[in-house]
């Protein structure tokens, strides 16, 4: 994706995340406590200090992304698998070159926390939909909205972050298979991630499936429209 230059990098630490952390597991409140008021001194010392860190929003920063979709599941662009209820977590490609034992430590010595302002790695995402439809990324496949958090690279036109979701999802019918039979076991796995699915027709977005009630156009019009 073509974001344009990098303008600052954000912290962002949703007070609610849209989903659990990248390992799949639920995010557990901090095990630490404070200690009692006449706590023993060998108590008090025991206690961990670490140094409070203020992020710059505590809500998700929303951009717009593509995908890949088939029997194989959601994928990036560059072949990355997205998984229902988990976040994709950004890793910087220099961690993860193979080739002689130089090439290796070479790697190793430059890899870091994904992303940074002066590297392209991260989970891209572009800031407006009226950019993404201008660049024509939505004939890749299907599109939609995506959740940014964490360590965020905003360049001027789109984001680089360090964790991501599908907040929504908006299939083309150009995108989707043509009998009911091959559609409805993909859209089945689709609705796991929880993200509301969209369909286009006629210049307009149709609510297919939402979180709260369900399939809601007609799936036998949608296929073949």
């Amino acid at each position: 994706m073509q974001i344009g230059k990098p303008l600052r990098t954000v912290i962002v630490e949703p007070l609610k995340l849209p989903v659990s952390d990248p390992t799949g597991e639920p995010i557990s409140d901090p095990p630490d406590r404070l200690p009692e008021p006449n706590a023993p001194q060998a108590e008090l010392e025991q206690v961990p200090t670490e140094t409070m860190s203020i992020p710059d929003y505590i809500s998700p920063v929303v951009g717009y992304r593509v995908w890949t979709w088939n029997v194989l599941g959601l994928k990036s662009l560059c072949g990355m698998s997205w998984h229902p209820g988990q976040s994709l977590a950004a890793r910087c490609k220099a961690s993860t070159v193979v080739g002689t034992l130089i090439d290796r430590a070479k790697a190793a010595g430059d890899s870091h926390t994904a992303p940074q302002e002066n590297c392209t790695c991260g989970i891209y995402a572009i800031k407006t939909l009226h950019r993404f439809r201008s660049a024509g990324y939505e004939r890749y496949g299907i599109y939609g909205e995506v959740y940014l958090w964490g360590t965020i690279v905003e360049h001027e036109l789109g984001y680089r972050a360090q964790f991501a979701y599908p907040k929504t999802f908006v299939l083309q019918p150009g995108a989707m298979p043509f009998t009911l039979a091959e559609i409805w076991p993909r859209l089945q796995a689709l609705t796991l991630f929880g993200s509301d699915i969209f369909v286009l027709g006629n210049g307009e977005t149709i609510s297919l499936w939402s979180k709260s009630s369900g399939f809601g156009a007609p799936l036998s019009h949608t296929a073949v429209e």
